[in-house]
């Protein structure tokens, strides 16, 4: 929601690159503050950068396509985003299989996906696709960085090492509004700042900090489970508070994605009872 009201007044790509640069250096102030160093380590910085600019290609999806499509539908369809970290994080381990709770959870998250854009497809608009499309791509790219932060090896705080993804993933954005001619089409709307320094504090400093220093300590997959939460309250806030519509195929995504994603992303009790056991 918070990004919709945004949209009302600052450009997708400007407020992609500005809210990261900002949250960046926040966070490595904070980093500072904490005593860890900030040099990141030789050889590691265009790790960090490419790591930065994958995260925010798939944050500015989000923010692109609610130019398109209601906010609680982008955030039920980002809500697959466990599965597609779970699938492409197998697909990056040789041998290791996806499973048939993890396939099932995929293939029913997809379906529930297809229940949110059908009314488009039935309408025969392959155009008014652009929004869904756009935020799948996203969503793919952000996955693949999510699992590249688990296994890249960096000596860095994990606030320290998020500051420094931020901070470089902003300024190519910033610099991409640059040429693209976003400032111009700025406008100051009170809303819309408000909007901004939100996202740039909860969910820049705040969510997308913790989100990374998850990473360092917990499996991907697990991570991601925000998504349990996350599109039921985003699909209530646009409801009550932007007048988005609850149709019925919203609600049937809502219903068919939600336990897609505890599926595949749960490991089954025995398998955790085993695991407890050998790790008492």
């Amino acid at each position: 929601m918070a990004i919709m009201l945004a949209l009302r007044g600052i450009p997708p790509v400007l407020m992609s690159g500005t809210r990261f640069i900002l949250a960046g250096l926040i966070l490595l102030g904070v980093g500072r503050l904490g005593g860890a160093p900030l040099r990141p380590p030789a050889g590691t910085f265009p790790t960090l950068w490419g790591i930065g600019v994958l995260l925010l290609i798939g944050n500015w999806a989000v923010v692109w396509s609610e130019q398109y499509i209601p906010s609680g539908v982008a955030a039920l369809v980002w809500a697959t985003s466990p599965l597609c970290i779970a699938a492409l994080g197998r697909a990056l381990s040789a041998g290791d299989r996806l499973g048939r709770r993890g396939a099932a959870g995929l293939a029913l998250g997809l379906a529930g996906v297809g229940l949110l854009v059908w009314p488009k497809i039935s309408r025969g608009d392959p155009g008014d696709l652009r929004g869904e499309i756009v935020l799948v791509l996203g969503m793919v790219v952000w996955s693949f960085a999510s699992v590249w932060v688990k296994r890249a090896s960096i000596a860095l705080s994990p606030v320290v090492a998020a500051g420094w993804q931020m901070l470089t993933g902003g300024v190519v954005f910033f610099l991409v509004a640059l040429i693209l001619g976003d400032p111009a089409r700025f406008r100051w709307e009170p809303g819309s700042l408000l909007a901004f320094a939100y996202l740039t504090i909860t969910g820049s400093c705040l969510g997308y900090g913790s989100y990374i220093w998850l990473l360092h300590h917990v499996s991907a997959p697990r991570v991601a489970t925000f998504a349990y939460v996350n599109p039921v309250v985003a699909v209530f806030l646009g409801w009550a508070f932007l007048g988005e519509s609850l149709g019925l195929f919203v609600i049937l995504g809502t219903v068919v994605i939600i336990p897609a994603v505890i599926l595949a992303v749960t490991p089954p009790k025995r398998a955790g009872a085993r695991q407890a056991r050998r790790n008492p």
